[in-house]
């Protein structure tokens, strides 16, 4: 828990000019490759229903452009759920009066909810039957 307690004091230490950096460099990103996401995403479609359009190395290149092109969307998830700790956190903290450990139950919690129903095709929910 001390290497968490020391984690934590690093990151309230990052001025928030830094935080706003990264942000705005993450939208910019995001920006500027939204275009050839969105057209790789498309052509995987098209590959993933018809494999015979690709060679071997050609399935490879957009296997890795289309994980490259993934990656702002796990960093705008990662800012989201960077936020939502620190708030549930101070949360658990000062309205419920935990310590020593107790208040990360809070995002813990909270947050693994939310992430798992999120994405009902892990459990299974959302399938149709007879499709």
């Amino acid at each position: 828990m001390n290497t968490w307690h020391a984690s934590l004091a690093f990151v309230e230490r990052i001025p928030s000019g830094v935080w706003v950096t990264l942000m705005l460099t993450n939208i910019t990103l995001t920006i500027a490759t939204w275009r050839v996401a969105r057209r790789r995403m498309h052509r995987a479609g098209e590959r993933a229903a018809d494999p015979h359009l690709v060679s071997g190395s050609g399935r490879t290149r957009d296997t890795a452009l289309t994980v490259a092109s993934m990656i702002p969307a796990a960093l705008f998830w990662g800012m989201v759920l960077a936020g939502s700790f620190h708030g549930l956190v101070a949360f658990g903290r000062t309205v419920l009066d935990w310590h020593n450990g107790w208040e990360y139950l809070v995002p813990g919690t909270l947050d693994g909810v939310s992430v798992t129903f999120a994405f009902p095709w892990v459990s299974g929910f959302g399938e149709t039957r007879g499709s």
